[in-house]
């Protein structure tokens, strides 16, 4: 049910897409955030300084350059992961309260997701392509191929899938039904 709610006098509608945009948001953000910060402890305890640093010699002959430096920055691209986690439930939080400020950042996370998401699929695509065939039997190696096309498929359609999800989400709260209810809420 829309509320609605009076602001300087002015009568605004509080629309139900916000509000269950905002709360789908702070559900799956904060699981995410909870999940991310047990993986920075688990990096930042378990693994020794020496064990996450560049592999050299033979290690890296084959690696893509994309693999070693995640590799080399695991801690980073988890402590990176973590504050996006957490921005993303503090702007849900404060999108459910309908505080302009958020709705902006929202959409800036969103746009990222988006870079994010079509991204990792170049990136997928390029690494991928890029590691070395395993010495295996034809017939196992063609079992292979298919599986990794198949992968690369599905991916695709989730990641195209999500991109479009957040590219709506972001028109729907640059509408002016939505901005109105923004800065009156203020």
């Amino acid at each position: 049910m829309d509320d609605v709610f009076e602001n300087s006098g002015v009568s605004v509608k509080q629309s139900n897409f916000v509000s269950v945009v905002a709360w789908i948001f702070i559900v799956l953000s904060g699981f995410a955030t909870i999940i991310s910060l047990m993986q920075n402890v688990m990096v930042n305890t378990v693994f020794p300084p020496q064990a996450l640093q560049t592999p050299t010699g033979k290690d890296t002959e084959n690696m893509p350059m994309f693999a070693a430096f995640m590799f080399a920055n695991l801690r980073l691209v988890v402590f990176g992961f973590f504050v996006v986690c957490a921005s993303t439930f503090v702007c849900s939080v404060a999108l459910l309260k309908r505080k302009n400020w958020a709705r902006i950042a929202f959409i800036c996370l969103l746009g990222f997701g988006i870079v994010w998401n079509l991204g990792g699929l170049a990136i997928q695509y390029f690494v991928l392509d890029s590691f070395p065939k395993p010495g295996m039997p034809s017939d196992a190696m063609a079992g292979m191929e298919i599986m990794f096309r198949v992968m690369m498929i599905v991916t695709t359609i989730i990641a195209v899938a999500i991109s479009g999800l957040f590219v709506w989400i972001i028109v729907k709260l640059n509408s002016e039904s939505v901005r109105r209810e923004f800065l009156h809420s203020a």
